[in-house]
């Protein structure tokens, strides 16, 4: 949310004022300053608000508002500003955090460089490499980035740099996929040039799979770049070499799957792209016949000649009943592709809840008239596939299907006793409640008082998304429940928890409208046969969950309606401190401002539970369904995108006791950490260690440990190296070689484990830095 209004207001990317006259600097600077900070405070730092006051002096001439406004946005990086391709501000942050109680710089190794490469122009990609000094990861980021965007000016610039060296047959494949997939024919050509004839046929003839190439040709509907391999293998590899190796045995499927008629008509005069795709087609491949059944392509399987295997007709047949397309089953009769069993391809059919589908299988489909084919041995379609044990009724009441299941009730199929809870559950679900009086008029007289109840405790109420379902729901029970009926219940559904029983809504809140909620509340508010039973899941716990606040940021003044209407309730009295605390916890370690100002100031929740949720050592957090949370322990997770906020509200919680230890810890952001040090004023700062940092790759809080910690870096140098070479971060161990201020040495260990892993995709390219460096060992028992 706030990196779109920083983007969006431009807060540190505008074109310079004039010249302000020294003096009126001199006394506007300082008042802008308090101006800046009392944006923020009163906008829950949003960068737009602080535009304003921030942007009224030059920035060149007042370098005090741009250092109190970034201090007051944490989230802005070196990673923000290489978006917004603006050089200057990274000179200034640089610049800034080399100066004592300067901001330390943060950014994302293979990050920076994806942005830089993003940029219309070289000034970013220029500073990065000539100018800033950093050690980032010119990796597989740099090849997708450059080779896909096209840009010729960064492939020879990059190349120059020795960031795209096409001397090795993975990089000339996945550079030429790249290309392939993006349309390039100059950049295949460029490749081409760059990589020589040799290696771009032994990368060709290397690759395990060489229908990829046209493939992403074909997914893309390039046909010049179909043109372009067409011409160019023919020519370096030969006709017949080349059509063995099957390299247009992929462009049919990926032509159907994704609507390309161009490259289907491009295929009329290459029939080789046919002969190869009937020739190397394999059951765990993507169906063509399927693709053309679900997008009306058919005619292009008869124009192209193409021979569906037996392998395709499962699904092609499902797809045809599914979508309700008589046309297309008449075809694959005519073609003997049907498959299936009768009840299962009925169980399709009712997906698309079509009587005309249902009578043209009763008319057409015998038990035994399909062809025996056997299932696809492919895992990825593993319970797509109609089979003889699905209940067509089950599938009609979960889509309304109410002529289905009238047609299916007329041609003998029943109800499943054992399935009577699913039937409900799924019909419970949907908008309206013909389904549920279908079930309840089919079942008259055969259900018994308790084994409604059991039905509606279970899965009625539970699962029910609609208030005038919930309603249906609550006539049923009041029907049957007597004056004792509520204590009958909990002995009869949970004998025993006979006090304790409940329908929990906690794991579906997220899910339910404002209506429904409040129509649970009313139950709780009224003496009735649900009061005793309803347990509502506090809204809060969704409020603070970082996918709530993913799910819900475009909608969140109706979420904390949601949330204010649950506080409202009586069953918000039940909350317990500790629910309070775990849940401010947790929207201060997502950084979920709104919502600890909401709690703080609206809600007015007792300030002991903010203090205690800053603090406790104790809390033992809890999912929406009461399970204990298993990344509890994670040690990225930290206060740190709330700190502010905490400094702001509850000043007093860090200046009573300067040697406070937060109840989560290790920052691996060195802006967080810095914010903790220099204004909370909390010591010790608690860091992620080299070791962590070397294995994520994370250089600036390597190079914030090097400022603030540099024992530890010598501590934990040896395993460090070891971490960094098994991840693949070659650039973490340039930093350590030449930035880190300590004598690196390949020691037995750290030798051992490149040999070991040397023969991965990773272990070379960390074996190759290494012997590149001349620290590696010529033997095992040499250390330099």
């Amino acid at each position: 949310m706030q990196y779109t209004a920083m983007r969006n207001a431009n807060v540190l990317h505008v074109s310079p004022l004039p010249p302000a006259p020294r003096l009126l600097t001199e006394l506007a600077e300082p008042v802008l300053a308090v101006a800046i900070q009392l944006a923020a405070l009163s906008s829950l730092w949003n960068p737009a608000a602080m535009a304003a006051p921030l942007n009224v002096l030059p920035r060149a001439s007042s370098p005090l508002l741009t250092q109190v406004a970034l201090m007051r946005l944490p989230h802005v990086d070196l990673d923000d500003a290489a978006k917004l391709c603006d050089v200057a501000l990274l000179r200034f942050m640089m610049k800034w955090s080399t100066q004592p109680g300067g901001r330390p710089v943060n950014f994302t190794s293979h990050g920076l460089v994806a942005h830089a490469l993003k940029c219309n122009n070289m000034d970013v990609l220029t500073w990065l490499a000539d100018e800033s000094d950093l050690c980032v990861h010119w990796g597989v980021v740099t090849l997708a980035g450059v080779v896909g965007r096209g840009d010729l000016t960064k492939l020879d610039w990059c190349r120059l740099r020795g960031h795209l060296l096409l001397d090795n047959v993975e990089t000339v494949v996945k550079a030429t996929v790249y290309a392939s997939g993006a349309g390039h024919v100059y950049v295949l050509d460029w490749i081409l040039e760059h990589a020589g004839a040799d290696m771009f046929v032994a990368a060709v003839d290397s690759h395990r799979d060489p229908g990829e190439f046209m493939a992403a040709a074909a997914k893309g509907g390039h046909l010049d770049v179909l043109d372009w391999w067409t011409n160019k293998t023919s020519l370096l590899l030969g006709d017949g070499r080349w059509q063995e190796q099957g390299m247009m045995a992929k462009i049919i499927p990926s032509a159907f799957e994704h609507q390309h008629i161009q490259v289907l008509e491009w295929c009329k005069s290459h029939p080789e792209a046919v002969r190869q795709h009937h020739a190397a087609w394999t059951p765990a491949e993507k169906s063509p016949l399927q693709f053309a059944v679900q997008f009306d392509m058919l005619d292009w399987m008869d124009s192209l000649g193409i021979v569906p295997f037996e392998a395709e007709y499962d699904l092609a047949t499902a797809s045809a009943c599914s979508l309700g397309k008589v046309d297309v089953l008449e075809w694959l009769r005519s073609k003997g592709h049907l498959a299936g069993s009768r009840r299962g391809l009925i169980g399709e059919a009712a997906k698309a809840a079509s009587v005309q589908v249902l009578d043209w299988i009763h008319q057409h489909v015998g038990d035994d008239s399909l062809a025996d084919v056997a299932v696809r041995d492919s895992s990825a379609h593993q319970g797509l596939l109609p089979g003889p044990d699905t209940d067509p009724i089950l599938v009609a009441c979960q889509l309304h299907g109410i002529d289905v299941l009238d047609w299916l009730s007329q041609h003998g199929f029943t109800l499943d006793q054992s399935q009577l809870h699913t039937y409900f559950s799924h019909a419970s679900q949907l908008e309206t409640v013909d389904v549920l009086d279908w079930l309840s008029l089919h079942l008259a007289g055969s259900l018994t008082h308790n084994q409604i109840k059991d039905i509606a405790f279970r899965v009625g109420f539970v699962n029910a998304r609609h208030v005038r379902v919930l309603d249906w729901w609550f006539s049923k029970v009041t029907t049957v429940v007597t004056s004792d009926g509520v204590q009958m219940c909990h002995r009869f559904l949970f004998p025993h928890q006979a006090g304790n029983c409940r329908i929990r809504l906690i794991g579906s809140t997220t899910l339910l409208k404002l209506d429904v909620l409040e129509w649970w509340l009313r139950q709780i508010k009224v003496t009735g046969p649900l009061h005793p039973l309803i347990e509502i899941g506090p809204s809060v716990l969704f409020l603070t969950s970082s996918q709530a606040v993913q799910l819900y940021e475009n909608d969140r003044l109706a979420y904390f309606k949601y949330a204010q209407a649950w506080i409202d309730s009586s069953y918000s009295s039940r909350f317990l401190v500790d629910d309070w605390v775990r849940y401010i916890h947790w929207a201060s370690i997502n950084g979920s401002l709104d919502v600890l100002d909401w709690l703080f100031k609206v809600i007015k929740a007792d300030p002991d539970y903010f203090t205690l949720a800053l603090t406790c050592d104790s809390i033992n957090p809890r999912d929406a369904d009461g399970n204990p949370l298993v990344n509890w322990c994670i040690l990225v997770d930290n206060h740190g995108k709330s700190l502010l906020w905490w400094l702001t509200n509850f000043p007093h919680i860090f200046t009573s006791n300067p040697s406070l230890c937060l109840n989560r810890d290790h920052y691996d952001n060195p802006i967080h950490a810095h914010i903790h040090k220099s204004m909370l004023k909390l010591a010790p700062v608690p860091l992620q260690d080299p070791v962590l940092a070397s294995e994520y790759g994370n250089v600036a809080m390597l190079m914030y440990l090097e400022q603030e910690r540099p024992e530890l870096l010598k501590e934990q140098l040896e395993s460090s190296l070891i971490e960094a070479s098994d991840s693949g971060f070659w650039n973490v161990l340039e930093w350590w070689h030449f930035h880190s201020g300590l004598r690196v040495t390949c020691t037995k260990q750290v030798a051992d484990r490149v040999r070991m892993n040397q023969d991965t995709k990773i272990g070379r390219k960390v074996a190759q830095w290494w012997r590149q460096s001349g620290l590696f060992p010529a033997s095992n028992e040499q250390e330099y």
